[in-house]
């Protein structure tokens, strides 16, 4: 079976990086989404990480549990992480299965994001 849609993109924009999500984030995407992350972390200083989530489709608890702990890491990094167009789904999943959402910076779209970030 071939997967279709899955790939990562990690993009620079100025100090910021911008890392587009696949359609889901198994296991084999979310070592991807971790091996973009840390490459472009290490190749220049990033003041901030957005993720991407338009394409997101579906997320489990335990993928979101994984997602959080690398948001958290970034901050011990010294990268804010933030999180931008969440599907309403996905964000009405994730409070009815009482997922700890403390600590999470999030924006509608990817333009409000930078707007904020250029600001700041």
């Amino acid at each position: 079976m071939e997967n279709i849609g899955i790939s990562v993109v990690a993009t620079k924009v100025k100090d910021i990086l911008v890392v587009t999500l696949p359609n889901d984030l198994s296991n084999e995407n979310f070592d991807q989404l971790k091996t973009k992350v840390v490459s472009g972390l290490s190749s220049s200083e990033v003041k901030a990480v957005v993720f991407e989530c338009s394409a997101l489709q579906y997320i489990d608890r335990y993928e979101f549990i994984d997602l959080k702990h690398l948001l958290d890491s970034l901050r011990i990094l010294g990268a804010k992480p933030y999180l931008v167009s969440l599907s309403p789904g996905i964000i009405k999943y994730l409070i009815e299965s009482d997922v700890d959402l403390s600590g999470i910076k999030a924006f509608l779209s990817l333009n409000e994001a930078l707007d904020f970030l250029e600001i700041n």
